[in-house]
């Protein structure tokens, strides 16, 4: 599983374009944009690997502000982005999620949960953007998504999920009280 990170990192970060090598068409219609998808699978190798090795990896914040730092610095050069945001981001944000303790982050989403309502919106309506102005930067189609989706995902909130929430609360307790008697 690392060799084959490790190479599918470095062919992404050499940004080789595998559709040179082998018939584009044929290929895509198997597994999509060749670059793309290898790009994706050198992230997600990277995200089994910290998994694989989760009792090996040790979390401190030295290594964390280390790898955050050199995310940074790594981030103004797009060949050693690509290999930085898996691995060092990767590691940053491990290091976050496992030590890091807020009761204002904790409490985000107690009241009110946006988070499918983006999932569910902000991919469409980036894509949207980008088909109306192919040039637009990533910053302001980051911006634009999120002040489009925002709306979306509270309404998605309000309207549909918290409703849909609510009959769990009443149908659960008596699934489960029809599932004892049967027993």
């Amino acid at each position: 599983m690392a060799i084959l990170t490790a190479g599918a990192l470095a062919l992404s970060a050499l940004h080789v374009q595998i559709s040179d090598w082998l018939s584009f068409w044929q290929l895509a219609a198997l597994i999509g944009v060749p670059s793309t998808t290898l790009r994706f699978t050198a992230i997600f190798g990277c995200g089994a690997l910290f998994y694989l090795y989760r009792d090996r990896i040790q979390y401190n914040g030295r290594s964390a502000i280390l790898a955050g730092s050199g995310l940074i610095i790594l981030m103004f050069s797009r060949h050693c982005a690509e290999v930085a945001v898996p691995i060092l981001g990767g590691y940053t944000l491990f290091w976050f999620a496992f030590n890091v303790r807020s009761p204002t982050l904790a409490g985000i989403g107690h009241e009110v949960d946006l988070s499918y309502g983006v999932y569910l919106y902000a991919w469409p309506v980036q894509n949207l953007l980008i088909w109306l102005n192919p040039g637009i930067s990533p910053w302001l189609v980051f911006i634009a998504t999120m002040a489009i989706v925002g709306p979306l995902a509270f309404g998605s909130w309000w309207l549909v999920e918290k409703p849909f929430l609510s009959l769990k609360a009443a149908f659960v307790p008596m699934a489960l009280a029809s599932g004892r008697k049967a027993l």
